[in-house]
């Protein structure tokens, strides 16, 4: 089936953001320190973040995933505490002391850098975005063991520069604004996943192609629901091309 969301890493469409992306991680990786990754909904965030993750080594990285930011200070604490392998605590001076610890002791000890990947930052409360950093202040803040990826939704990045937030802005290595594809990209997505499905010639005529483009602006999700929805419309009506008339036809079910 085309367009589907469990796409292997290798298999996954190279836009021009994404290429970017995965020169900024190799930067990040190389310098440790805190990662902003920001976009609109459906542009691929997540789907880039997978193909990152994929790619590091367990043996040299301890990676964990956060897609719960709509937490309390001390569930927050709780949360990360636990998936480091920390005991339960729910007083806040004993998990901080547990987190940091636990933290060197992957980066120092058993040479494992930890990778903490926080998505949907967009609904982090400001107080967990200060807790998170006094929890990287470490040796008196000369020191980077952890890299940190904030993934959210564009608005972050205008968030970030409140004055109350200042300070963990000045922390960000690198801010980084995933974009949606271009209408070349659109079309080569397309085709590249009809391909990956088997397709030998494009199923959708180039006004199709226009009118997906146009309905989704490039954005990688809409893409896909508009031309799954096409292709199962096509396929009840026994349409060997899928034209721009029926893609206007799904578009109200978007």
């Amino acid at each position: 089936m085309p367009f589907e969301k469990s796409i292997r890493k290798e298999a996954m469409f190279k836009s021009n953001t994404f290429k970017e992306f995965s020169s900024r991680m190799e930067f990040i990786k190389q310098t440790r320190g805190i990662f902003l990754l920001t976009g609109s909904p459906g542009v691929g965030k997540t789907t880039a973040l997978r193909a990152f993750i994929e790619e590091l080594k367990p043996e040299f990285y301890k990676t964990v995933y956060f897609p719960l930011s709509s937490v309390s200070p001390c569930d927050f604490y709780y949360q990360l505490n636990t998936a480091l392998g920390g005991n339960g605590f729910r007083f806040k001076s004993k998990c901080f002391s547990s987190i940091q610890e636990l933290l060197l002791n992957f980066a120092i000890v058993k040479k494992q850098i930890p990778v903490l990947i926080f998505d949907e930052i967009h609904f982090f409360r400001n107080e967990n975005l200060y807790e998170l950093q006094m929890l990287l202040n470490f040796n008196i803040d000369s020191l980077d063991p952890v890299i940190v990826i904030l993934s959210g939704h564009s608005l972050m990045r205008d968030r970030i520069l409140m004055p109350n937030l200042a300070s963990i802005n000045q922390r960000l290595r690198i801010k980084f604004d995933f974009q949606p594809l271009s209408k070349q990209e659109t079309f080569c997505y397309i085709q590249h996943h009809l391909n990956l499905a088997g397709a030998s010639t494009s199923l959708f005529n180039d006004n199709a192609m226009d009118a997906i483009f146009n309905l989704s602006s490039g954005v990688i999700r809409i893409i896909n629901n508009i031309a799954i929805k096409a292709l199962i419309m096509g396929t009840t009506l026994r349409k060997d091309i899928i034209t721009e008339e029926i893609i206007f036809d799904v578009s109200p079910e978007l």
